[in-house]
């Protein structure tokens, strides 16, 4: 069975990737001298795989050659709009027809697929560009970031019992024959989590309806996934826009899903699972996005990052507008955090007359792997179209990333012990938090994933060194930088320091504290951890946090609920400097998610503490 699942995996990846290689393709033709003696080689490659391109999903024909010609082109999760609530469904794409199904898990293992309805490809019509409303549309962002910590947890968890089980029996399968009960019971939990973050993620819509029949609304998480089935669509009803062809029924249908359900979907939602630790990342990426060669006219141009973490994307930054140029260049770089991620997409728009008519230019992706990311940067050109993207990519694992290592430098701000800084400025809490905090509140309060969206790591970085220089320079350049990179050095100032905000030797004292049942004693208990602190840390914290708490007020506005704000500062105030282990990789990154947690719990009690009234300030007695 293994044998015949991968064989199957082996003949359908090429078939989901061809567009993709012939574009790439095309690049390194273009780049390639004709006297270069793998011109003749790189040609004869673009032709075989153009000829498949076109011909793919093609020259269909009645009668019973129709099933020979048939291809399963594309297949993932999706949610379905019905009646106003979604649905989660399973959609086959094949080259003739779009099938959509419930996919049902039976015991043992068996999954069925049962079909709910069916377009042929000849009678399709689709649409991207409508209103649309449905009951969780405005469902909150901190739940489906609660559902992506606990699958996160119960992921790394589930590594390691996958591991203790192959350490146990060296001819282990995947079939489950000798899969333990605790790993059976970890599979259910994160199909059921999964399924719930599937139905709770995606916003934009896309609707498809038969020329006669019922209309279809589908919704996608990203632009960039919504794209890459619209181009797919559109190209297979063009093909099949002339040739006429008798529609399958829905016997015909079912029998084609219960064929090729075995084959492996386009997306890896849910298949990173059993992925091993050599295959997901976990670390930085730093992105440099440089500039963007072969637009036709002038325009107005942004691009846009997205990342994965286990198999699901989220958009990470987005470049400033390059204003009316023929040939727009950025030159900005982010950082990205990589967990269990493997794959970088760029999207890349043209600005429309309102912020609703942003027209997508073009997308591409990286797929990232340990053989060729490197800690220094690496040029990149990215084939969109009729146009190509050049950026570069470094990688930094994660051990190196998480270590607070003090500063040589004796009058720097960063890495340097925050009762220093205060003390030199003759303060009660650093000027660089006052300043940062000052201008967020200046005119970052409604901006959308305000300290979620990272900010160009190069005006970052000119701001640290600005700090780092002389607090009354950085003081004065805050107002020049974007607001996400004025939030970038507040975060990393934070991070960099020799020893956390909430200090090591607290550390313990704050997540025990949260696993008390007498609420009346985990208020006192966690206020008075809060109170014992250093008085630079404590009067640090306290402005921090009820900084934190006016941001979540404008939560309307900008996303960020207490629950997002805590997700993002536990780890940057509470975790302690990673010390060096003879622990794995794996150990250590299971280990990590898990304290990430609790220093994140940590930080969402003290914010609910102020939601609720309470004051975190000492008391007149105490001071």
């Amino acid at each position: 069975m293994l044998c015949i699942v991968l064989c199957a995996d082996a003949l359908f990846k090429p078939v989901q990737r061809l567009q993709r290689n012939t574009l790439v393709l095309h690049d390194l033709i273009k780049h390639t001298p004709k006297d270069h003696p793998d011109y003749d080689t790189l040609q004869k490659a673009l032709n075989l795989s153009q000829h498949n391109l076109e011909n793919f999903g093609t020259n269909l024909v009645p009668g019973n050659r129709m099933e020979e010609k048939r291809n399963l082109v594309k297949s993932s999760f999706l949610v379905e709009l019905v009646s106003g609530w979604r649905k989660l469904r399973f959609i086959f794409l094949f080259s003739d027809v779009l099938v959509c199904t419930k996919r049902e898990q039976h015991r043992g293992g068996k999954v069925t697929f049962d079909c709910k309805w069916f377009i042929p490809m000849n009678v399709l019509k689709l649409d991207t560009k409508f209103a649309y409303q449905d009951d969780l549309k405005h469902s909150k962002k901190d739940e489906i970031d609660d559902l992506k910590k606990k699958l996160r947890s119960l992921k790394n968890e589930l590594k390691q019992e996958m591991k203790k089980e192959e350490s146990k029996d060296k001819h282990w399968s995947i079939s489950g024959m000798a899969m333990s009960r605790t790993i059976e019971k970890l599979k259910k939990k994160i199909n059921e989590l999964e399924a719930q973050l599937i139905l709770a993620s995606p916003k934009l819509p896309f609707k498809v309806w038969h020329d006669t029949g019922k209309v279809h609304t589908m919704l996608m998480t990203t632009d960039y996934e919504r794209e890459e089935w619209r181009e797919v669509i559109t190209s297979l009803r063009r093909k099949s826009a002339h040739v006429e062809t008798e529609p399958p029924s829905a016997l015909d249908v079912q029998e084609m899903v219960n064929r090729v359900r075995e084959l492996p979907q386009v997306n890896k939602i849910g298949s990173v699972l059993t992925e091993t630790d050599e295959e997901v990342i976990y670390g930085t990426l730093n992105v440099t996005i440089h500039k963007m060669n072969g637009l036709k006219s002038a325009c107005d141009t942004y691009c846009c990052l997205e990342m994965d973490s286990y198999g699901h994307f989220f958009m990470k930054a987005r470049t400033h507008i390059c204003s009316n140029s023929l040939d727009p260049s950025w030159n900005e770089d982010f950082e990205l955090e990589l967990e269990g991620s493997q794959t970088l997409r760029i999207l890349c728009y043209r600005k429309g007359p309102d912020k609703h008519g942003d027209v997508l230019l073009g997308r591409g992706a990286l797929e990232m792997s340990k053989e060729w990311l490197k800690g220094t940067f690496q040029e990149k050109t990215v084939a969109m179209n009729d146009f190509s993207l050049v950026l570069s990519v470094r990688y930094t694992a994660a051990e190196k990333t998480m270590r607070r290592t003090p500063s040589k430098q004796s009058t720097a701000v960063f890495g340097t012990k925050i009762s220093t800084c205060a003390k030199r400025e003759s303060k009660t809490v650093p000027t660089i938090v006052t300043a940062c905090v000052q201008e967020v509140e200046k005119r970052g309060m409604d901006e959308t994933g305000i300290y979620r969206v990272s900010g160009v790591t190069s005006d970052v970085q000119k701001l640290k060194k600005y700090f780092d220089k002389n607090v009354k320079v950085g003081t004065m350049n805050v107002s020049d930088v974007d607001i996400h990179s004025v939030t970038g050095v507040l975060k990393l100032y934070f991070r960099e320091l020799p020893e956390p905000l909430f200090t090591e030797d607290s550390y313990t004292n704050f997540v025990d504290a949260l696993k008390l049942n007498d609420e009346e004693g985990k208020e006192k208990c966690m206020l008075s951890l809060l109170h014992n602190l250093p008085d630079i840390n404590y009067y640090t914290a306290v402005y921090l946090l009820e900084h934190l708490l006016r941001v979540s007020r404008v939560e309307k506005d900008n996303k960020m609920s207490i629950h997002n704000l805590s997700t993002i500062f536990g780890p940057t105030l509470l975790a302690p400097a990673t010390k060096n282990t003879a622990a794995t990789m794996s150990e250590m990154m299971s280990l990590g998610a898990e304290q990430c947690m609790k220093q994140s719990a940590v930080i969402y009690y003290l914010l609910s503490l102020l939601v609720k009234g309470v004051s975190l300030r000492r008391s007149s007695s105490q001071l």
